[in-house]
């Protein structure tokens, strides 16, 4: 089993700096970017404190360390360097350097907000009355798996990162319940490279189908194709020797199959989509499960290999849908802070942008509705009703651009989703 559920004493937590006493002080600066990456972090793979090279560096090593060496790094100059570089080390470096001030910064919902959900601070109003850190739905404390988790996936947003130097030190003892979380699985399995062209076939089955059961689910809206869907889930959970709707267990069995092929790039590229197709449906063995970059990861999941990029778009909509879905009909409703999250996310893993003063409204009202529409290309709308016409008109533009390069059985669904929303 790649997943075994581990509890260890977490690292003490330090500020990003140079630890004196590390014996890699006495370690020479190697001149290799991919062993100079591993002497930067050391035995700490979520690079909360990486050693400053004095030799050269490419670009993308200068720019992280623009910023490293500023008094006060905010996090969206972390946020800014890493999306001005990714498939990079920039990417977890940054991620790390936003870890480690975040371990400090429990105590302060506010500023714990901003390290782990690195937007724009935006202005506060009267009309936000949601407690700052309501949108994580567990202790702040939890805050620090959630950002560990997206460094480990910062190791993995490409093929062009080097995962040795870190795959080795998660496997330290310090290290167990990490290295057990379903990233830091597939690290370790990216860095070993193993090949077993049957576990990536049975895998990739397994994922084509949930993405097919999960596309049908999204676009049944109206009450026979609800039922018709219950039945397809119940046919699929025979085949797949479950009850009910097999949808997460297919994705279990995708990304841990797919993990034992993590040699191939478009393996570990389609784990990656299981494993944020899993969290998106809250079925995570780490949970939280959110964090605001689900949507992303299935999009970047996409730069491991072009097979991966239909079935990413695939997931994109399918995302899309729920979101919408469960957005409309909490509109009025108390459960509408929840459901802002997810349309949050959605917009800002598809290109959008919005500041994270947004999360914390209670309620609709024009400020709402305009940050909403602006990230949605919709301009300088207020009402609900331009808005939703806004979120319509764009989940239609993606569905019809992933049903043409969608896998055969996907399209009718992403059809029917794109219809409907036209």
């Amino acid at each position: 089993m790649l997943l075994l559920l581990l509890a260890c004493a977490r690292p003490i937590p330090t500020a990003l700096q140079i630890d004196t006493q590390d014996a890699r002080t006495t370690a020479p600066e190697p001149t290799d970017p991919a062993a100079l990456v591993g002497w930067m972090i050391g035995d700490d793979p979520l690079a909360r404190r990486p050693r400053m090279p004095t030799g050269p560096v490419d670009e993308a090593l200068a720019d992280w360390m623009k910023v490293a060496a500023s008094a006060e790094p905010r996090p969206t100059d972390w946020a800014a360097v890493e999306a001005a570089h990714p498939g990079t080390a920039v990417v977890p470096l940054a991620r790390g350097a936003r870890l480690a001030a975040l371990e400090t910064s429990l105590q302060d919902p506010a500023a714990a907000l901003g390290w782990s959900v690195p937007l724009p601070p935006g202005e506060t109003s009267q009309d936000q009355v949601r407690p700052a850190l309501d949108w994580l739905g567990a202790p702040a404390d939890a805050l620090l798996g959630l950002v560990e988790r997206q460094v480990l996936l910062g190791w993995l947003d490409a093929p062009s990162v080097p995962v040795d130097d870190a795959a080795s030190a998660l496997t330290a003892p310090t290290y167990d319940r990490a290295a057990a979380t379903p990233a830091g699985a597939l690290l370790v399995a990216r860095a070993a490279r193993p090949r077993d062209p049957t576990a990536a076939a049975a895998g990739r089955d397994a994922l084509l189908e949930a993405t097919w059961i999960a596309a049908m689910g999204a676009a049944a809206d109206r009450d026979a194709e609800q039922v018709a869907v219950k039945a397809l889930r119940a046919e699929a959970g025979t085949r797949a020797g479950v009850s009910g709707d097999p949808t997460n267990t297919l994705l279990t069995r995708a990304w841990q199959g797919l993990a034992a092929d993590a040699g191939g790039d478009d393996s570990t590229g389609l784990a990656l989509l299981a494993q944020a197709a899993l969290r998106w449906r809250n079925a995570c063995t780490d949970a939280p499960c959110g964090g605001f970059d689900r949507v992303a990861l299935m999009a970047n999941a996409g730069r491991w290999d072009p097979a991966v990029a239909p079935l990413a778009d695939a997931w994109r909509v399918i995302a899309a849908k729920d979101a919408l879905d469960r957005f409309e009909s909490a509109f009025d409703a108390p459960s509408f802070p929840q459901a802002l999250d997810g349309v949050i996310e959605v917009l800002v893993g598809t290109g959008g942008s919005v500041d994270r003063s947004l999360l914390l409204y209670a309620r609709p009202g024009p400020p709402v509705q305009l940050a909403l529409s602006r990230a949605a290309g919709g301009g300088d709308l207020t009402s609900r009703e331009d808005l939703f016409r806004t979120l319509k008109n764009r989940l239609a533009r993606q569905a019809r651009a992933a049903m043409e390069v969608a896998p055969e059985r996907l399209r009718e669904p992403l059809g029917r989703i794109a219809k409907r929303a036209e």
